[in-house]
């Protein structure tokens, strides 16, 4: 497996992030793109506060902008906590995040950041390894015990098939040529 054959289908390609803020009595959104210095600033529409759901309400509750949940950066040994601070200024907030980067957001970031992207690479590929090797050897475990595990009768079960076949013979009876009934016509004779 190479570095490039890593996909992360729970990171957006082109990560962006919206700061709500108040200028005079106007509510206002800056946007800003990963890896780039350039931002948006418009006045907040429905579309900002549905695309932006989790920052808007923050912005209304007064509270701080919460970070996207992932591996911290600070795992990374290379990565200091100034680094992981800027990264996360940056709107680069976990090493899924990081690893995602294309090379012009690493450039656009400055100077370690590909080195870093190839660490948070590796060391993603290698946290997703152990997972998948953890769940392989938990659904052998189970797989093994299920099949040594007799299952006993249940009583409902043997109740229900009793009720089966009395069911059974009295449909057989219903649908049994009756003896009797109506006499057979007597051949003519000629």
């Amino acid at each position: 497996m190479t570095m490039t054959d890593i996909t992360l289908p729970e990171v957006r390609a082109h990560t962006q992030t919206a700061r709500f803020f108040r200028d005079g009595n106007k509510n206002k959104v800056e946007i800003k793109f990963v890896g780039s210095k350039d931002t948006i600033n418009q006045i907040v529409t429905p579309e900002h506060m549905a695309t932006y759901k989790s920052e808007w309400d923050a912005f209304c509750d007064g509270r701080p902008p919460e970070l996207r949940p992932g591996t911290p950066l600070t795992d990374l040994p290379t990565i200091s906590a100034e680094r992981a601070e800027d990264y996360k200024h940056r709107n680069v907030h976990n090493l899924e995040e990081l690893a995602a980067l294309n090379d012009g957001q690493c450039q656009a970031m400055g100077h370690g950041t590909l080195t870093d992207r190839k660490g948070a690479r590796e060391l993603v590929a290698a946290r997703q390894m152990q997972l998948r090797n953890k769940l392989e050897r938990e659904v052998h475990d189970k797989q093994s015990t299920v099949g040594s595990v007799q299952a006993e009768p249940n009583a409902d079960i043997e109740t229900l098939k009793t009720e089966m076949a009395e069911l059974k013979a009295l449909l057989l009876q219903a649908l049994a040529p009756k003896k009797g009934g109506r006499p057979k016509k007597a051949k003519a004779a000629d």
